[in-house]
This record gives structure tokens, C-alpha cells and sequence, in this order.
């Protein structure tokens, strides 16, 4: 078993044993996760990613896990701020019915484990963009990107995430991390989305399945950028099954203590295939 490479950067903070305990839970997430994403039975998918649940509180638990670089793991999302104040873990899977249940945690950075479980309620709210909600009403997705903004004292991160809702919508988020009193929330008043003085908690983006829809951050023109969406069927604007990208771009740009909608974003004609850079930091 070759380690010293992989963990060079994270000996000061986590030692030979403590690292050979995580990499033994870490093979066994991977073989969970891959029954939970491959597995033909819903049962089972249900039933492993139930035990991914368990198996990451107990390697949670081993002394200095925080500093444990996770690899690549199939259909399981890990990532931090670049404060590094704290770790997102995130996967969901598919039931019976086509739906998505989503999965969570929030390690903080801390000398004894300090874990915040994260709780999907996505399905009850009405108006998930106008929702304030704590780690126990979560608004599920599985997370892919997170850059930090300040506003004053308080620090919010912001998360880029997809949520396979069913099989008619998909769903694509910025939701909105902070903490008050050391205990996190979700959603914010820092998105403008239209002409007037209304401020949104949280980015929804709503699409119909099998649609390719690009949301994340360009890094070079410092601002966020996604597919504008038109209904294919003339429906009413609520209705997501019916929408499709149309070729143009929509995206935010962060104004002091906000992100202002941009209505449209101009590009260089691209060639066939081409697609402006929605890079994620590294």
C-alpha cells in the first residue's frame, strides 16, 4: 500500500495509523457507492448508500480525519472552501419511482469531530429560491463547486449544485452557506434576479431530464454563468420539464453584497460542439 506520496502535504496534521484506518473506510465507501450507483435494485441502492451513511461517521470519527485527502469516489462529492474551515460531503440515489433522495454532511474543522448532518426536505417547500432553512431542513443537491464572498463580518459560501429530482425535471443550485452561532444555514437575500429590489435566497435553475445545462463559475470574467432556458412546448415559465437550452447565456456578477443578474452574456461565434468555459477551481 503506497501512501507516502498521496499524503505527503497532510502528515503534519494526521499519522501513519490514523491514515491506514481511513484508507481501509475509504475502500469500503467505494464499494458501497458503486452498489448505490449501479445496482439495478432500488432497494439495494437505498440500502447502500444507508451504510455510507454509518461507514463515514465511524471514519469520521478516527482522530485528525479532517486532514484525510479523500480520492475520487464514485457518485460522492467532498469539498471545502479555499479557508478550508470545513469539508461538504454529498451523494444522492435514484429510488423506485425515478426520484432522488440527496445525502449530506458538514465536517468542521476541528481537534474533535464536529459533524452536521444534512437532512433532505427539498420536496416540501413550494418556493425553494425563498426558503431560509437549517441542516435538518435541507434543500438537497449534490455539490460540485463553492467559492466564498464576505459582506461585512459575514462570510457566505456559495454552492453549485445539481439535484436529479425525477424523471421529468432536474434541478441545478447556488444555494447559500453561512453559520450563525457556529450552526449553519442555508439561503441568503444576495440574488437579484430581476428589475426590481427583490432579493432571492437561492438560485434555482429547473430544466427538463435528459437537458445538458451548463451553471458554474468562469473564472477569467470573474462572474457566474449558465444556460438560458426556453420551454420547448410553449408551456407556462414554472413548468421545467419543458425547458431546453437555446444557445445563449445567462449569468451573476457579484456587486458588493450581491449577485446581479445578467441577461445576456455576448460571446465569440463558437463553433459547432464549442461551449464557453464554466471552469471549477482547483
Amino acid at each position: 500500500m503506497v501512501l507516502i506520496a498521496c499524503f505527503a502535504k497532510s502528515q503534519a496534521q494526521i499519522n501513519d495509523l490514523e491514515t491506514e484506518k481511513m484508507v481501509a473506510y475509504e475502500d469500503t465507501l467505494r464499494m458501497l457507492l458503486d452498489t448505490m450507483d449501479n445496482s439495478p435494485f432500488p432497494e439495494k441502492r437505498l440500502n447502500a448508500s444507508f451504510f455510507v451513511i454509518k461507514t463515514l461517521k465511524s471514519a469520521l470519527k478516527t482522530p485528525h480525519s479532517f486532514y484525510y485527502p479523500f480520492g475520487e469516489l464514485p457518485a460522492f462529492s467532498v469539498i471545502k472552501p479555499t479557508s478550508g474551515l470545513f469539508k461538504i460531503f454529498t451523494w444522492q440515489v435514484e429510488l423506485i419511482d425515478g426520484s432522488h433522495r440527496n445525502f449530506g454532511a458538514i465536517q468542521m474543522k476541528s481537534d474533535t469531530l464536529r459533524l452536521f448532518p444534512l437532512v433532505d426536505y427539498g420536496d416540501v417547500y413550494d418556493n425553494l429560491s425563498m426558503q431560509i432553512v437549517d441542516n435538518e431542513r435541507w434543500i438537497g443537491a449534490y455539490y460540485y463547486n463553492i467559492i466564498e464572498k464576505k459582506v461585512k463580518k459575514q462570510k457566505y459560501y456559495f454552492l453549485f449544485g445539481w439535484d436529479g429530482q425525477d424523471t421529468l425535471v432536474n434541478r441545478k443550485y447556488i444555494d447559500v452557506l453561512w453559520f450563525k452561532d457556529g450552526q449553519p444555514r442555508f439561503g441568503a437575500p444576495v440574488f437579484q434576479t430581476g428589475n426590481g429590489d427583490e432579493l432571492s435566497m437561492r438560485f434555482v435553475l429547473e430544466y427538463k431530464d435528459d437537458a445538458q445545462v451548463g451553471l458554474n463559475l468562469n473564472i477569467e470574467e470573474e462572474r457566474i454563468e449558465y444556460d438560458h432556458l426556453e420551454a420547448l412546448m410553449g408551456l407556462p415559465p414554472l413548468i421545467g420539464s419543458d425547458k431546453v437550452p437555446d444557445g445563449t447565456y445567462e449569468g451573476f456578477e457579484w456587486k458588493k453584497k450581491y449577485w446581479k443578474h445578467i441577461d445576456k452574456i455576448e460571446y465569440q461565434q463558437l463553433q459547432d460542439g464549442e461551449f464557453p468555459i464554466m471552469e471549477t477551481p482547483k
